[in-house]
């Protein structure tokens, strides 16, 4: 890791630090989660769009003194622990994860573990927050058909702040194995967000019918939010990344960017400065079996793109 340039390339800027990250091993996701679900490991996915963070930051206003960030489908926690540890001007940074099959548990539980592990200071900054999808879209609640879930009334969506943990003693071990945090009143629609990150979150049908929903509700409420704020006015519009395995589904790639286009969403692939373009894509449905990769896109209102046109 080379680091970055500030702009105008005048300065070097330190590496991200991103090693030292905990993530809680197989046996404690077993014992946590027992949803079949994806959030057991950290996706190359999200180093990668990690890696175009890092390399973008000060360019797209990621590093810029209160910024707010909310991730969607955070699994582990890795992409959000890794912006709270190398973003020290961010406001706010929200993990969100469903509470069906522990899967919230489990985020809370890696969020934690690095608290332990003395990042706890960056951490500060980080909170936890429950977003199921399907009950934030005015649906019914995710069920895990494994017995495991969370029966207790909550809201649709509901919010933490991660306790912090002064020592490693005994006693607080319990702290980090159990879900039974104080929840208040969800912040996610009334957050003037900055930005809203994801990485690899369609995995079946019901994700390409609601994440691209998710994100232009969000994104939508961010820009409400922001015209009611004098603080925020001035500042670029909420703008969504995402990165995304191509070829992993097709026929669901291919639905799902559909799906975005119907919501009202434009995607854009981006990448680092001086790198090569990759090669185009191919025809959908000519190879039997195309290449995967990793793209990262920027994600944004229709109309704000053609505002930003018009102008």
């Amino acid at each position: 890791r080379q680091g970055r340039h500030a702009p105008g390339g005048s300065v070097a800027m330190p590496p991200w630090s991103c090693d030292d990250i905990v993530t809680c091993d197989n046996f404690e996701y077993m014992e946590t989660s027992t949803f079949a679900t994806t959030g057991g490991l950290v996706w190359p996915a999200a180093r990668r769009l990690v890696e175009y963070f890092e390399a973008v930051a000060d360019d797209i206003g990621l590093s810029r003194p209160g910024v707010q960030i909310a991730e969607l489908g955070a699994g582990t926690g890795w992409l959000s622990v890794a912006l709270a540890k190398n973003l020290p001007n961010a406001e706010r940074i929200v993990a969100t994860e469903m509470r069906a099959g522990g899967a919230l548990r489990w985020l809370r539980r890696n969020v934690r573990a690095n608290e332990r592990a003395g990042h706890g200071e960056s951490l500060r900054r980080l909170t936890t927050e429950e977003c199921d999808w399907s009950t934030y879209l005015g649906g019914e609640p995710t069920r895990s058909m494994y017995g495991d879930d969370d029966d207790s009334p909550s809201p649709a969506t509901t919010s933490t702040t991660s306790p912090r943990v002064e020592t490693e003693t005994e006693t607080t071990e319990k702290t980090y194995e159990t879900d039974d945090d104080v929840e208040s009143a969800s912040t996610l629609d009334s957050t003037a967000w900055d930005f809203v990150v994801g990485s690899d979150l369609v995995y079946d049908d019901a994700g390409v019918a609601m994440l691209p929903r998710v994100f232009r509700r969000l994104l939508d409420n961010a820009a409400n939010a922001r015209a009611a704020s004098a603080g925020r006015s001035e500042r670029s519009r909420p703008t969504a990344y995402y990165a995304h395995t191509k070829y992993r589904y097709e026929l669901r790639d291919m639905d799902f960017f559909a799906e975005m286009s119907r919501c009202g969403l434009v995607m854009t692939e981006v990448r680092e400065p001086n790198v090569p373009t990759p090669p185009p894509s191919p025809e959908p449905l000519s190879q039997l079996f195309p290449e995967k990769r990793i793209a990262v896109f920027r994600v944004e209102r229709r109309e704000d793109v053609d505002e930003e046109d018009a102008a």
